[in-house]
């Protein structure tokens, strides 16, 4: 496997573990992937609070690791105690050298007596994880839906008894999958923790008021995917909406998951 293939995997990884970790309350500090000169490997570099033990933590990713069934050893991972001026100067030369080639190494930083090089902060970008899911349920969804992105939508209205389509632009609104007289608009956030319910309140408004706009020949559902899990609270008080879907899933994770939600928000009684 070449370089730009192992950082990639690092950083997909590390991301996955970052995640987990805060949906289990383990709020590390954000994980950066550097090459490690000394064991020739791309590593995750984790900065923890000094009121934590090393083998807590290693305990703690151990087990995120095995509920994500990542193929990841712990030999790849790096614990760093806050405030290791050497993780500040790894995180600040990723930050100037984004994405620099791995054929021109970038210079070398010691960190707890091991030395590092090309550091990448893993960090997953909105436009980033949109794509992701782009792609995810491109794949995944029946043939029997269309899949359109928000400046792209469309659907079918009827203007004297006669078939017009009319085009509208979903603002806010990522994609939009359709299916005969359905419409399930998907909408996509990658917060690095779990949404308000506030946010979650934002999305359900943009459903309200695409069921008005759309009209009465139309059944409107909304899927919200967060790259985050969402609390318990979150999820009982906006249970009781019919058509409005909300989905956990990140990047790496078996499409058929974001299909599920589209097929959940296709199939309700309500009409609008």
């Amino acid at each position: 496997m070449d370089q730009e293939a192992l950082v990639d995997r690092a950083l997909e990884d590390g991301a996955r573990l970052d995640i987990e970790l805060r949906r289990q309350g383990f709020a590390l500090d954000s994980p950066i992937a550097a090459y490690d000169l000394n064991a020739n490997q791309w590593i995750l570099l984790f900065g923890f609070p000094g009121r934590m033990s090393r083998r807590q933590v290693y305990e703690q990713i151990q087990v995120a690791i095995a509920n994500l069934d990542l193929g990841l050893d712990l030999d790849h991972i790096f614990l760093v105690k806050d405030g290791d001026p050497g993780m500040q100067e790894l995180a600040d030369l990723a930050i100037g050298s984004r994405r620099s080639s791995w054929e021109h190494p970038t210079p070398s930083i010691e960190v707890a007596g091991r030395l590092f090089s090309n550091p990448q902060i893993i960090r997953i970008s909105p436009a980033q994880f949109e794509e992701a899911t782009w792609q995810a349920l491109s794949s995944a969804l029946p043939n029997e839906f269309r899949l359109t992105r928000g400046d792209n939508f469309s659907w079918p209205t009827r203007e004297l008894d006669s078939p017009v389509q009319k085009s509208r632009r979903l603002v806010n609104v990522d994609f939009a999958a359709t299916i005969e007289d359905r419409v399930v608009l998907i909408e996509v956030k990658a917060p690095r923790r779990p949404l308000s319910s506030k946010e979650v309140l934002s999305a359900l408004g943009q459903l309200t008021y695409y069921r008005h706009e759309i009209g009465h020949n139309v059944a409107v559902s909304l899927v919200l995917i967060s790259m985050t899990d969402f609390s318990q609270a979150v999820r009982r008080e906006f249970a009781g909406f019919e058509g409005f879907v909300l989905t956990t899933w990140m990047m790496g994770q078996d499409g058929a998951i974001l299909a599920d939600a589209v097929e959940k928000a296709v199939h309700f009684d309500a009409r609008f």
